[in-house]
């Protein structure tokens, strides 16, 4: 089994070597001079990339980002054709994120089919990976994003999965992008809300559009309820495995990035899986004339993120079978809004 980037830095012994970094080579990238390295002053580990000055045109800025950085020097080898690019940990608290970075950096490297071609994938990488900074904790998910996280994947598990297209249904969850509603297809969009009250009363609503159906032909609303323990029930990971093994290669790929881009990382699933969830009820409603929400159009010009609660009670007329709900999203077209 090959090494990951994480073993490779624990074999290195920093003790040994004299200089600025301790460094071993990364396999198997053939295409550029990678290692795996440990700054000899603070043991903070790095990653190493030695290649062609020439490699890095068009690349003119790198990204910057909290808990790493990027350095470009001159080779030690002393020729001036020949450059130094450092990815160094810069804070002990985001070693953990690092070490997922550094194993996606070498994934990229390893298919690169030229130096520069590495170097280019190399930086996009590190875009990506400063966007997700910006956005997520370096500790993982809070415990209302689990949760919330868990309400999605289930309804598409259950609702979605066994009766539409895999690519289908995973392209149609746009939660993870932050949209409207958590499922869109052409015409149609649902709506998850997730509570783990022992009695549900109420639905928080975070944005004015999210039970607008302008737009959209058919809107649903799904209350899915949780009980939260640690006795019994499905972990957020076990969640996130059941559908990852019955997802083919481009759905699961689709899923994984939207995984990534929600703030999911397997290097946290010990994390989540301190808590188990056990469904107490899966409620639908079709967000129809009359029911209790706001507009858009009744929202004030210059008045702001907008939040209110509706009750379970008031929303009880606008209930709907699971039949209704599949007969919903088994029209929708072959073409999902990208």
């Amino acid at each position: 089994m090959t090494e990951t980037y994480r073993d490779i830095v624990e074999r290195i012994n920093v003790a040994e070597t004299s200089g600025l970094y301790t460094q071993l080579r990364i396999g198997p990238i053939l295409m550029v001079d990678a290692f795996a390295a440990r700054r000899n002053s603070d043991d903070l580990p790095a990653l190493l990339l030695e290649l062609h000055a020439d490699s890095l045109r068009g690349v003119d800025e790198w990204p910057e980002s909290v808990g790493f950085r990027v350095d470009v020097e001159p080779s030690e080898s002393g020729s001036k054709s020949r450059v130094r690019v450092y990815l160094q940990l810069t804070e002990e608290r985001f070693s953990d994120i690092f070490y997922v970075l550094c194993e996606d950096v070498r994934a990229v490297l390893e298919t690169a089919t030229d130096e520069h071609a590495a170097v280019v994938a190399f930086h996009s990488r590190l875009v990506r990976w400063q966007a997700f900074l910006k956005k997520h904790e370096p500790d993982g998910l809070s415990p209302e994003a689990q949760v919330g996280l868990f309400g999605e994947l289930l309804v598409l598990r259950d609702v979605f999965l066994p009766r539409i297209d895999a690519f289908r249904s995973v392209q149609a969850w746009r939660g993870c992008k932050k949209a409207h509603q958590d499922f869109q297809f052409p015409g149609r969009a649902l709506e998850v809300k997730t509570t783990r009250a022992v009695i549900p009363d109420r639905i928080s609503i975070s944005n004015v559009q999210q039970l607008d159906e302008a737009g959209i032909e058919t809107l649903v609303l799904t209350v899915v309820h949780v009980h939260a323990g640690d006795a019994a029930g499905v972990t957020l990971p076990m969640m996130v495995n059941s559908i990852r093994e019955g997802l083919p290669a481009s759905p699961g790929e689709r899923f994984n990035e939207g995984l990534f881009e929600v703030g999911y990382l397997d290097e946290h699933a010990e994390l989540y899986s301190k808590t188990m969830y056990e469904l107490n009820g899966l409620i639908h409603h079709e967000v129809t004339e009359g029911f209790p929400r706001l507009l858009r159009n009744q929202v004030p010009d210059g008045v702001k993120k907008v939040r209110y609660e509706i009750t379970i009670d008031a929303a009880r007329p606008f209930v709907i079978t699971d039949e209704r709900v599949h007969e919903i999203f088994e029209e929708t077209d072959d073409t999902i809004h990208s």
